[in-house]
């Protein structure tokens, strides 16, 4: 675990071991008619959804760059739902939005092509260095 922003244990490929970061995240937006007044608590406190976006994206982005290097394998935000006095869900106590779906949506899949981008170049980079020039 990595709080609020993400991190990278090293990979251990010789061992078959992967880099996991557990949980990251925990961004803290106090909706209104919280479920305990003045008790919720999170690791980055941001004032609107507009804002919890922007952290979301960048955090995202982050875990890239933690894919290519040192190698991240896996990642867990914390969290997607509020939970008695921790409130930094995407979602509140009751399950609304906290901020746009759409939005986090595309910080996902923003995050996820940029992987798989990076996934693709190193394989075929792989294939290129392992072909024999015979001119």
């Amino acid at each position: 675990h990595h709080y609020p922003d993400p991190s990278s244990p090293n990979p251990d490929k010789a061992h078959n071991r992967h880099a996991v970061l557990g949980e990251f995240g925990g961004i803290l937006l106090v909706p209104n008619g919280q479920w305990a007044p003045g008790k919720c608590h999170g690791y980055v406190q941001v004032s609107n959804s507009s804002e919890m976006v922007s952290q979301y994206t960048q955090w995202s982005s982050e875990i890239a760059q933690l894919s290519a290097n040192p190698g991240l394998d896996a990642s867990v935000y914390t969290q997607i739902t509020d939970v008695e006095t921790e409130c930094n869900g995407l979602l509140s106590y009751d399950r609304y939005y906290k901020a746009d779906p759409a939005l986090i949506n595309r910080a996902n899949t923003g995050t996820l092509m940029k992987i798989e981008a990076m996934h693709k170049a190193r394989a075929e980079e792989a294939k290129r260095s392992k072909t024999i020039n015979i001119n």
